[in-house]
């Protein structure tokens, strides 16, 4: 029950750049994870707090310690929660995708794309997907009595307020699975083939209340409403700006008008 048992997370305060807010620096002291290249590169939020900027990009980075890597969520479509207009970022087959190798075991020979290999992470023979291996490569479904993936139960996902980038709701959803070989001698593992077994997976969710969503739309509104006041700031500004070479020109043409009479 430490409060340090996730270790810890050195991020930006937004203090002199608020597009920092949130940002991971480091875990633990260090910028780098245990996976070569870009996969250790230690960057991301850690999923509580995003730059404000965050809702108008194209993908969101998580950093996940349990993991030792990161997630990315890409930009799906508008939505809203409790009436506060929002956008939804959800996780695609990109994000374990085996392409780039630096996450497996043996770069030679890495397994088909859905499952990231975590025996580099934490040494043990684990395998983290999406539920019921949903967007995997069929042959991990294929393997396995009992998969049925879709989106509305097993999509990891996170609605976030436009403009302030604020979480509103959130599915954190994955799947463990343990990587089965043959063990030539013993018996019960003999003629076992390689199979990406699931144990468990889970669903961690938050989401809004109704009193914090009545605040949230209070802020919302403050905030558009401040946009239309700069906006008609700048535009009456402008019109001064204008007024006031008009009035300019004109009494220097007046001026000259009266020199040239004088003449």
């Amino acid at each position: 029950m430490s409060l340090t048992a996730d270790g810890v997370f050195t991020m930006g305060s937004g203090l002199g750049n608020i597009d920092d807010l949130g940002l991971m620096t480091a875990w633990n002291y260090r910028n780098r994870s245990v996976y070569p290249g870009e996969c250790g590169r230690i960057h991301g939020t850690y999923g509580e707090e995003f730059p404000p900027n965050s809702v108008y990009q194209s993908d969101i980075t998580l950093y996940a310690n349990d993991l030792c890597s990161v997630l990315n969520l890409k930009r799906q479509k508008a939505s809203s929660v409790r009436g506060i207009p929002s956008v939804l970022f959800a996780g695609g087959p990109d994000v374990f995708s085996n392409e780039t190798t630096c996450y497996c075991r043996n770069s030679s020979n890495c397994p088909a794309s859905g499952v990231r290999d975590l025996s580099l992470c934490n040494g043990s023979p684990a395998m983290v997907s999406w539920p019921h291996f949903y967007l995997a490569d069929p042959s991990y479904r294929k393997a396995v009595v009992g998969m049925n993936p879709d989106a509305e139960h097993h999509q990891f996902y996170m609605d976030m307020a436009e403009v302030t980038s604020v979480p509103l709701a959130v599915r954190g959803r994955m799947q463990l699975n343990i990587l089965m070989q043959t063990v030539p001698d013993i018996d019960m593992f003999k003629n076992i083939s390689w199979t990406v077994m699931p144990m468990m997976w889970f669903s961690q969710e938050a989401d809004l209340t109704p009193e914090l969503a009545s605040q949230m739309g209070v802020l919302v509104g403050l905030v558009n409403w401040g946009r239309w006041v700069l906006l008609g700031g700048g535009v009456v500004g402008v019109l001064l700006v204008l007024l006031g070479l008009v009035l300019h020109f004109r009494g220097t043409l007046r001026t000259n008008d009266d020199d040239r009479l004088l003449h």
